[in-house]
């Protein structure tokens, strides 16, 4: 499993009014996922500090043995034994798309 960033940045959707989004094209294949994640995944693994893309990715490998839902299962649990569910920090969302084959 590759880790790739997107090629552009920018804002948050739904922020501002009459905003322009880049766009690209990313080609699957059978077999791969495709994470789409809000910014509050920085602080489910590591607490205070923030985590970076890099970080994420690393943390995307050490566990890509799993199927998707084992996975997003695991970082389920994981969150929930370093921040607890009844204080959050951050909202969380995750959305995995994955290539059948």
């Amino acid at each position: 499993m590759a880790v790739c960033k997107p090629r552009h940045r920018g804002l948050s959707a739904g922020h501002f009014e009459n905003q322009h989004f880049a766009e690209g094209t990313l080609n699957l294949s059978p077999g791969d996922r495709l994470f789409l994640f809000t910014d509050g995944i920085e602080v489910v693994f590591n607490g205070e500090q923030i985590i970076d893309s890099q970080q994420w990715g690393e943390e995307l490998q050490r566990h890509r043995h799993m199927t998707t839902p084992a996975m997003l299962e695991h970082f389920s649990n994981q969150m929930e034994q370093s921040l607890g569910s009844l204080a959050p920090k951050d909202d969380l969302t995750i959305i995995v798309v994955e290539m059948q084959g």
